[in-house]
């Protein structure tokens, strides 16, 4: 079964349980989310290991840089690939 299917019949479980069942899951879900923002969710070209609240972390400084107008736009790059 594909994620996305196991998603849909999740979705259908949760529309179908009761009040009672779905508070315990609800529970279980924020729980093992919390609990789990050490763990690795990817790597970075280098190797260095990507937690749940580092890539938060550079989705956040990024968009700053981005509002402050410190980005390279694509014009800049097409020039700088010329240079090469």
């Amino acid at each position: 079964m594909s994620l996305t299917e196991i998603r849909k019949e999740v979705h259908k479980y949760v529309d179908e349980i009761d009040e009672k069942a779905l508070q315990g899951i609800f529970a279980f879900m924020k729980s093992y989310t919390e609990n789990n923002e050490d763990e690795p969710v990817g790597y970075t070209a280098s190797g260095e290991v990507l937690t749940r609240e580092k890539i938060i972390q550079r989705a956040r400084a990024a968009s700053k840089r981005v509002k402050e107008g410190q980005f390279t736009t694509h014009e800049e790059v097409k020039k700088q690939i010329e240079s090469w």
